[in-house]
């Protein structure tokens, strides 16, 4: 008796691989720099690492290093010169200010609130525009319309100017200066995060993840969301200079965080009146801010040779 098996076959959908596109050529581009182009063998990112490494380092580790107290005041020892010049001591290595506090333990506590307000600046801007701009790309149309025109009336008004007009109004703080800083810098992530989606929308993984029925949030953040990951990076480590040259300037202002905190911003607005007796009251603070985002754009250089195509391309 013969047997007769039938076999129903069925359409299966395309195959899906997340982030397909983009996931093995990133990892690809980190795996060729690590084998060919190494942290180490690069000395302007091994430097600017090490500039960074010591300013987050110094920032997490703040009270466990400082020699004083950042904030005790000993107005007999007011002004005194760093240990290398005639009249300094050991005591206090980088010197005190007007009120007698020790310069040393104020830049390193100083470095925890350029450190914060930098960071997480970046990341309100970043999960902002990053947002936006997918969902600009994505639905096109007049979600694309508006959120390119409001962009653009906020890209219409100075970055500066805008900032110390929200932050004169709302208070000056650690959390609004971050929250200003954040929601005012969005669009540059918006801008690169918009073009790539709209490229990246066309794929066939995308269009097939489409066809399979999944839902518009797992499209973007699991199929699209991989694809931009290489810009997002590189504008985030490019951006957290500016944000941190941004608070030193606000600060300055007295539009920063308020004293008795210290910060390097406040502490070379502190020195302007004793340039001429005590200068290192304000150049010591500025040296801090000019080697931390030296250190950072270093860094922000060699994540943008490795993770941009165009940079990479031919290697």
């Amino acid at each position: 008796m013969a047997v007769t098996t039938t076999i129903e076959l069925r359409p299966q959908p395309p195959p899906i691989q997340s982030g397909a596109g983009s996931g093995v050529t990133i990892r690809r581009r980190w795996r060729r720099a690590w084998r060919k182009e190494t942290f180490a063998q690069s000395l302007t990112a091994l430097i600017g690492g090490l500039m960074v490494a010591l300013v987050v380092s110094a920032s997490i580790f703040a009270e466990a290093i400082s020699p004083h107290d950042p904030l005790a005041q000993e107005i007999t020892q007011r002004l005194r010169p760093p240990f290398w010049m005639e009249g300094g001591t050991g005591a206090n290595l980088l010197g005190t200010d007007s009120l007698g506090r020790d310069i040393l333990s104020r830049m390193i506590f100083g470095s925890r609130i350029s450190l914060i307000v930098g960071f997480s600046a970046v990341i309100v801007a970043g999960t902002i525009g990053v947002t936006l701009g997918m969902l600009a790309a994505y639905f096109k149309g007049a979600v694309d319309l508006i959120l390119s025109r409001i962009a653009d009336i906020q890209q219409a008004i100075p970055f500066l100017i805008l900032i110390i007009a929200v932050v004169a109004v709302v208070g000056a703080s650690l959390l609004n200066l971050i929250l200003v800083l954040g929601v005012g810098s969005w669009l540059f992530y918006y801008r690169v995060v918009r073009g790539e989606t709209l490229s990246v929308r066309e794929e066939p993984y995308v269009e097939a993840a489409r066809i399979v029925g999944c839902t518009t949030p797992r499209i973007l953040f699991r199929y699209i969301l991989p694809n931009v990951s290489a810009s997002i990076i590189v504008i985030g480590t490019l951006f957290v200079p500016q944000v941190i040259l941004f608070e030193a300037g606000l600060s300055f202002l007295g539009l920063g965080v308020q004293p008795p905190t210290p910060t390097w911003g406040g502490m070379i607005a502190e020195g302007r009146d004793y340039v001429a007796s005590a200068w290192w009251l304000s150049v010591v603070p500025g040296f801090a801010i000019m080697l931390t985002v030296l250190g950072i754009n270093l860094v922000g250089d060699w994540l943008r040779e490795v993770l941009d195509p165009r940079q990479s391309k031919g290697r």
